[in-house]
């Protein structure tokens, strides 16, 4: 068990103490062992004793995890829940029928200008209109495409490369607009290498390792240098800081370089409030945002990255006393990388309690780190007639920076809805 052998210590380690039952987001909606991390947990150490055989069926416990970290930010023991369930998809993803399985998830054809590498395709699988799951708006000028590799910024201080991920390059180009213009404001200089590809994420989770291994090595290649290296993506983020030098093991001739990378890496707010400085940002504000804003916390931020009080930071810089907090902020949208698409009648249950979170604030707009999240809670306040707006933490900070024309701009000034 090449996949799952690497973690049997982290499955001797579980206590089978069920402490995960009480905050994992799909056991609170059905109430069964199966659907907690020690059920999985118990199957993944009945599949490496051999007393459970593979079968196809096994993805359906395997894949129901939206792989969220709340139980292991939970576990008094540590136990590192979300390796045990991507090594047991990466096994079952060897083995033939749930190969076919896996390759008869997507259409035959994607959207023009998406590359069949990118995660983006995990949106477009063939019964995504049998489900009636919003479909992705794919934009007709992707970000990459229509950017210099250099943009530089009027005395400047630093240079960093921005690393842009799949939803920002293809679906929301006005998040990567925005990033590009706080930094050039606050005297940083942005390299956008057009090299750079999806991050491996959806791939990861998928099970498909050597997919993700692959695109790891193609990002490690492009973004190599002593550069910052600056994403605002939250599943794109842990990623190049974590996920990269543990799929490279040790012997791998690449881990020395994804080690260089993950340690230069940076969510665009942490990078902000702690390199360039919170008084420096809010030195460059012009008109402090008006609207009531609350914030959600994307899993693989908070609980991924431990990037929580940064972006918090940047909202009261650009918000003042208009920001507050839900009650529940760090509760999952239901997203999950892929969860939302496989899953989603229980993604849309758990999204549920997440907008009623945010309808409960009084909030007018949702700030958050995440594009993923973006769509999924997009999606759900539109289902629920609400006019709670959503955007990226740095489109805010752009608007309240009175930087060029943003999607903020023009929804208050009423050019769209």
């Amino acid at each position: 068990m090449r996949y799952l052998d690497s973690v049997l210590d982290e499955i001797e380690n579980c206590a089978k103490c069920g402490s995960c039952r009480s905050v994992c987001p799909v056991f609170k909606e059905y109430g069964l062992e199966k659907k907690t991390a020690r059920g999985k947990i118990a199957v993944c150490q009945a599949i490496a004793d051999g007393a459970l055989p593979f079968g196809e069926n096994l993805h359906k416990i395997l894949d129901d995890c939206l792989l969220c970290l709340t139980c292991v930010e939970n576990c008094s023991r540590d136990v590192q829940t979300q390796k045990i369930i991507k090594a047991a998809r990466a096994e079952l993803y060897r083995v033939q029928a749930v190969k076919n399985r896996k390759t008869e998830f997507f259409s035959e054809k994607l959207p023009a200008g998406i590359p069949e590498t990118s995660g983006l395709k995990y949106f477009f699988r063939q019964e995504a209109d049998e489900i009636g799951r919003p479909g992705l708006s794919i934009t007709d000028a992707p970000f990459i495409d229509g950017k210099d590799e250099v943009l530089e910024a009027e005395n400047a201080v630093e240079t960093i490369c921005f690393f842009t991920g799949c939803f920002i390059n293809h679906v929301y180009p006005d998040i990567g607009e925005a990033v590009v213009n706080v930094l050039n404001a606050v005297g940083v200089t942005v390299l956008i290498p057009k090299s750079q590809t999806c991050c491996g994420s959806p791939m990861a989770a998928a099970g498909d390792v050597e997919g993700a291994i692959s695109l790891a090595r193609e990002n490690i290649e492009s973004l190599s240098g002593n550069y910052p290296v600056i994403t605002a993506c939250a599943s794109g983020g842990r990623m190049l800081k974590q996920d990269y030098p543990e799929l490279l093991k040790d012997d791998d001739p690449w881990r020395e370089k994804a080690d260089a990378l993950a340690v230069r890496t940076f969510d665009i707010s942490e990078y902000l409030v702690e390199k360039i400085g919170a008084n420096v940002i809010a030195s460059k504000m012009k008109n402090k945002f008006t609207q009531t804003v609350t914030y959600h916390d994307p899993c693989q931020l908070n609980r991924g990255q431990k990037i929580k009080e940064a972006p918090r930071a940047l909202l009261h810089a650009t918000c003042g006393d208009n920001f507050m907090e839900s009650p529940h902020p760090d509760g999952c949208c239901g997203a999950g990388t892929i969860y939302g698409i496989t899953h989603p009648v229980t993604a849309e249950k758990i999204r549920s309690h997440k907008i009623e979170d945010i309808i409960r604030s009084g909030a007018q707009t949702v700030a958050t780190g995440c594009p993923s999240c973006i769509k999924q809670l997009s999606d759900g306040l539109r289902q629920n007639e609400s006019d709670i707006q959503i955007f990226h933490t740095i489109q805010i900070a752009a608007q309240a920076m009175g930087l060029p024309e943003t999607p903020i701009d023009r929804m208050q000034n009423g050019k769209q809805g």
